[in-house]
């Protein structure tokens, strides 16, 4: 078990014990201000040899919004900003980075983050949800998870797909059934290498060999996409079922329970038995096609792996009855050739190869701080996602000969990922307490091939999720408060695994005969699922009504309470408000739970208001569904399909245009009464007021003088409706969408 106490002093440390009782070691303390200074001086050295001066420092105003930005993924509100620009806290930088750190709008813009690059979708395939790997990734960020336990557990994971905490099959199950892609995209996304050109042959610009990959591939090697019903408790009454209708030879009966049993057979069966074929088509020296390869790593030392080869069966020699043949129709003389044939070549008496646990071995070296690029790449990306650019560019395409910017830095901060025991918050909190963060950022745009010294952070475009979030601002007052727990789109599917896997025999055969009817007999099967819907209504019906008047009753009993409390209100009597409330409680009625369940419901109101039932979300981008359907706001900023690693851009096009022109801000910002930016400004009556809380609101800096007067004297010489001019233009403008 590894903790991640960063604020503990080194005395509390030395404490430390698991909740069993046993004591483990403690953390390593990293100092935060100490790394950042040393992070600062390797910069500082490169740059004096390329004789390039660093960027001035940024004002509060910038530096506030990049952080927001980087940190929660999207712009501050104007409270924010000026609590922020109003403080005299020398130290008030650090502490912003320290509060945002810890604020569920980190966990929302991390997950974001390994969406995008783990290609994360709703529903993996037609017959996987992706919701159970949502809720995985964005738990793991709750807590903290250290990186390299965090993708352990994601390439070692086994069992069932949609399993209630058992998300980390994920990861794998999203390249369901292509072993070779999975790992093709696990090598390339954790350890920066493409390996994809070797699948098929040597790869034309990097060292590795056609026999390298397949040699990787090999510690996933017997791996099935297929869940093991035998290790699944309480599945009993199910693989009954099956034996049952396999013995009636039911086939009918088998396939209604199979296409029943998708949800629970969907999964990850195998340890790995380190081995793996050549294909037919293999054509280089060092082996031959179809021959058998042993599971070696590409980098470092590879795991030790035991290989028992097994003894191939001689195949029975099997002679045909002719009896028997004589009454089999032909579709039964085919498989039975079919059959037979296989024998010949060995199928049936072939022995399988043995379980070797090799995908452990696998994932302990993939995430060993000895792994040369494991380390490097997941500091890279990081230094990557503060900064702008890598210092090795590109971020998934190392090759034997790419070299680092900044050699020294970049094992610097290798060396500091170690430290921090992978805590990827932690190694952030130091980039974002640099000097190098917290300068101007460069705004001359850096050749690919060209060396960036980091002078300051680079110039670069809202991600299409930083966008979105920021937009919501605008509109959605607190919108961090209203992110969704983690499991809350999962709950669905685990509910409806359980419900399957716990079926009593008598509900499973009810259920299999129902599925059969459905595929021989559609009509019927309708006109049943019909009367069964109108019972089911009916009994609802019957309930709802039941409730009702209970409720009314309640309501009679406690309507004297109301009004004594609605007096008692009034009056500002505290004793009086706590007394009553205490007495509605006893009769059931929770006064501060049902006020704030009919506010919810009335802010709701508000903001779907004349949108219609196909209306868009106002939740935060880690709460949308994954991707977004073709035409939203954020696709057409250049959200990814999710079917390439990071296929994410920032390219500008004409729907973003069209979106900014007469979409999303003239329908949510400024037609809407209700946005949170409008409400502001209409609180106020002062013509520079307005503006200020446009600029604060949107820009996350005061107005400049020029700027104020304009807009007020427009304001107050052509009415209010110049209000929303400036709103439009203001989040039209290139310093509302990019990142200085």
């Amino acid at each position: 078990m590894k903790l991640h106490l960063s604020y503990l002093t080194p005395v509390m440390a030395l404490a430390l014990v698991v909740p069993d009782g046993t004591p483990t070691d403690p953390p390593k303390s990293v100092n935060v201000k100490t790394a950042a200074k040393r992070i600062d001086r390797l910069l500082e050295l490169d740059m004096k040899r390329a004789k390039i001066t660093p960027n001035a420092m940024a004002n509060d105003a910038t530096f506030l919004r990049r952080t927001y930005a980087g940190i929660i993924g999207r712009i501050p509100t104007a409270k924010e900003t000026l609590e922020f620009l109003n403080s005299q806290d020398q130290n008030k930088r650090s502490k912003i980075v320290d509060s945002l750190l810890n604020s569920p709008g980190f966990n929302s813009h991390m997950f974001n983050f390994w969406a995008d690059l783990l290609r994360v979708k709703t529903r993996l395939s037609n017959q996987v949800s992706g919701e159970p790997f949502i809720h995985y990734l964005k738990d793991s960020i709750g807590k903290n998870k250290p990186y390299d336990e965090f993708v352990k557990e994601m390439v070692t994971a086994s069992g069932a797909a949609h399993s209630r905490n058992n998300g980390a099959t994920g990861l794998l199950m999203r390249d369901r059934g292509m072993p070779l892609d999975s790992m093709a995209n696990t090598v390339r996304v954790f350890l920066g290498t493409r390996l994809e050109c070797a699948q098929c042959h040597d790869h034309p610009f990097d060292k590795w060999k056609q026999k390298d990959f397949y040699q990787m591939a090999a510690f996933a090697g017997g791996l099935s996409y297929r869940n093991d019903l035998a290790k699944v408790p309480g599945a009993n009454n199910v693989r009954k079922m099956y034996g049952e209708l396999r013995q009636k030879k039911d086939s009918d009966g088998q396939k209604a329970l199979g296409r029943m049993m998708r949800q629970v057979s969907n999964g990850l069966n195998g340890s790995g038995t380190g081995l793996i074929q050549l294909p037919k088509d293999y054509k280089y020296d060092d082996a031959k096609p179809r021959s058998t390869v042993m599971a070696h790593a590409i980098f470092g030392k590879s795991p030790k792996i035991e290989f028992k080869q097994p003894k191939p069966k001689k195949a029975k020699k099997e002679k045909r009855d002719p009896r028997k043949w004589r009454r089999m129709t032909a579709k039964e003389r085919m498989k039975e050739r079919q059959r037979m044939q296989a024998g010949r070549r060995g199928g049936r008496g072939r022995s399988r190869a043995p379980e070797l646990n090799t995908r452990v071995s696998y994932g302990e070296w993939l995430t060993s701080a000895k792994n040369p690029r494991f380390t490097k790449v997941i500091a890279n990306r990081m230094w990557k996602s503060v900064m702008g650019r890598g210092l090795i560019e590109p971020v998934d395409n190392i090759m034997e000969k790419t070299e680092s910017s900044n050699p020294a830095l970049m094992k610097y901060l290798e060396k500091l990922m170690v430290d921090v025991d992978y805590d990827l918050k932690e190694f952030q909190r130091v980039l974002f307490n640099t000097n190098a963060f917290q300068r101007e950022a460069t705004k001359k745009e850096i050749p690919s091939d060209q060396k960036y010294h980091f002078q300051g952070p680079v110039l670069r475009r809202m991600t299409a999720e930083q966008v979105w979030d920021s937009m919501l601002t605008l509109v959605v007052a607190d919108v961090d408060t209203k992110l969704r727990e983690p499991e809350a789109r999962a709950q669905s599917v685990y509910n409806d695994y359980e419900r399957l896997i716990n079926m009593s025999a008598e509900e499973l055969r009810a259920e299999v005969n129902q599925q059969k009817l459905r595929y021989s007999d559609p009509k019927k099967y309708r006109a049943q699922q019909r009367q069964r819907q109108t019972r089911l209504q009916a009994e609802r019906s019957r309930k709802a009504q039941s409730e009702q008047r209970k409720q009314a009753e309640l309501r009679k009993r406690a309507q004297p309470l109301y009004r004594a409390l609605i007096k008692a209100r009034r009056a500002s009597d505290v004793a009086k408000i706590a007394q009553l409330k205490s007495e509605l409680k006893k009769m059931g009625i929770d006064v501060d739970a049902v006020e704030k369940k009919r506010r919810d419901r009335g802010s709701m109101m508000r903001r779907n208001r004349g949108r219609g039932r196909r209306s868009t979300q106002l939740v935060r981008a880690s709460d949308q569904q994954h991707p977004a359907p073709n035409g939203h706001f954020l696709r057409k900023f250049g959200q990814s399909d999710r079917d390439q690693i990071q296929a994410s851009h920032t390219e500008a096009n004409v729907p973003q245009v069209l979106s900014l022109l007469n979409g999303f801000v003239e329908k949510q910002v400024l037609s809407n009464s209700g946005s949170a930016l409008m409400r502001s400004i209409d609180s106020v009556s002062s013509s520079k007021e307005k503006v200020r809380r446009a600029y604060l609101g949107i820009l996350n800096r005061e107005p400049r003088g020029r700027e104020q007067a304009v807009w007020a004297h427009a304001i107050d010489t052509e009415g209010s409706g110049v209000i929303k001019d400036l709103v439009w233009i203001l989040v039209n403008t290139h310093e509302f969408r990019f990142i200085q």
